[in-house]
């Protein structure tokens, strides 16, 4: 199957709420993005990469060539990467694999491993045009994170993507099996509807009852002319035969009959009966 295919198969609101707790008990912040670069999810982002880096134009483009140099460098089967990204951070990335494809990578990072070179960001502001006090207040705000506690980070990171790769198959799976009992449900249907005589179905649990198109027909009646319990069949009963109908159908339920097999009158539409031989069993 196609990785953007499979893409679609990921349940993004249950992934986000994972993703905010995820930030809000490390303070790493999270994003998901295909291996194009494009941002499919994200959490807890920066105000350095929200409000300048991703904002520009320029440094936009910085941030989708990193994003897929990590892809790159993940799709060679590393388990995490680290890189300084163009703008002057640092990201991180695991790859998220659906069926042992590689379809997109969890990032995290926005950070520092060391105190950042302000002339570096001084420099930034003024080739693309930031505020410089805002921007540099900006650079501030971004922690400084030693590389044995991003490691730690990483590894919680990669048992995340193993929980949303399961949560993944799973919804394929449920939605596979959806389709197939619809594609049964409606084989169902035509086989009653291409069928000769009438069929009615009585879910004896909740009383429900299905009354085929033919069934009706046979009577007069149409689609929405019967309610769907079996009092409807009830009433349309001859008198005289209630009795023996009600016997008969009394000896299938108590299993003294491998079938159930009966001959009475039913009510028309036009007032007349008509005389049906019945036959059923109980599944």
């Amino acid at each position: 199957m196609a990785k953007n295919k499979l893409l679609e198969f990921i349940d993004f609101n249950q992934v986000n709420l994972l993703l905010e707790k995820f930030n809000k008990t490390t303070g790493f912040v999270t994003a998901i993005i295909d291996l194009d670069g494009k941002v499919l999810s994200q959490s807890g982002w920066r105000n350095i990469c929200v409000n300048f880096h991703r904002s520009n134009k320029e440094t936009a483009n910085k941030c989708t060539i990193s994003d897929t140099k990590i892809a790159s460098k993940l799709a060679s089967g590393e388990e995490y990467h680290s890189y300084k990204c163009l703008n002057g951070l640092v990201d991180v990335a695991v790859p998220l694999k659906i069926h042992g494809t590689h379809i997109a990578n969890i990032f995290s990072g926005q950070l520092f491993y060391e105190k950042p070179d302000i002339e570096f960001f001084i420099n930034q502001a003024k080739k693309y045009g930031f505020d410089e006090e805002a921007y540099l207040m900006a650079m501030e705000q971004v922690p400084v994170v030693s590389k044995e506690k991003v490691k730690h980070v990483m590894e919680f990171l990669l048992n995340m993507t193993k929980v949303i790769s399961e949560m993944t198959k799973q919804r394929m799976d449920q939605l596979e099996l959806t389709k197939e009992l619809k594609e049964s449900e409606e084989r169902w249907q035509f086989a009653i509807e291409g069928n000769g005589d009438g069929l009615w179905d009585w879910n004896m649990k909740n009383d429900e009852v299905f009354f085929s198109k033919q069934w009706k027909n046979m009577l007069g009646y149409k689609e929405n002319e019967l309610e769907h319990n079996h009092y409807s069949w009830e009433k349309l009963l001859h008198p005289d035969d209630k009795k023996q109908t009600h016997k008969e159908l009394q000896r299938h339920v108590d299993g003294k009959s491998s079938e159930y097999i009966s001959e009475y009158r039913l009510l028309c539409k036009d007032g007349n009966y008509k005389w049906v031989r019945a036959k059923g069993k109980i599944i």
